[in-house]
């Protein structure tokens, strides 16, 4: 076989050390187990969220990239921040958190978050105007995929014990 015969493809290996650092277990998995499989090995561990936090990412725009994006977790609420836009929007509207496919071999994750009501996005740059969206996409690395898998996790159970 030719080297040019071959078909290149991006894996995803999740890994798992124990106390001392030495790899415990390791999985080679399909796009389509990543979150699962994520959730199942982040159910072991009991680390504190420590809300607020503020998350560096990367947009997913059409038009152009924006620098110096935020995603700030609050307790009750996110915010996405770009130099020219911002939006805001309850826990409770977010329907589901999953990630996408990169074509490229980046090591972040691309994460799609599904809001149940759209919500308003405004633009600072273009007179104040205000668009809608039921989603919102961006680029982390992996551990603030996985710091967001477990905000919208434990909010989620914190939220609805709450409203009950």
């Amino acid at each position: 076989m030719r080297l040019a015969d071959r078909i290149w493809r991006v894996h995803n290996i999740l890994i798992q050390f124990d106390s001392n650092d030495i790899v415990s277990d390791w999985v080679i998995i399909s796009d389509n187990d990543l979150d699962k499989h994520i959730d199942l090995l982040d159910e072991r561990a009991d680390f504190p969220l420590n809300l607020p936090r503020a998350l560096q990412v990367d947009p997913i725009c059409h038009e152009s990239w924006q620098p110096s994006s935020t995603l700030s977790l609050r307790e009750g609420f996110i915010e996405y921040t770009t130099p020219d836009s911002s939006l805001t929007t309850e826990r409770r509207n977010i329907d589901k958190l999953a990630s996408g496919n990169l074509t490229d071999t980046r090591v972040e994750l691309y994460a799609k978050l599904h809001f149940s009501v759209p919500v308003e996005t405004r633009y600072v740059m273009k007179k104040q105007k205000a668009y809608k969206t039921r989603r919102l996409e961006v680029i982390l690395n992996p551990a603030d995929y996985l710091l967001l898998r477990r905000y919208l996790r434990h909010t989620t159970h914190t939220s609805q014990s709450a409203g009950n």
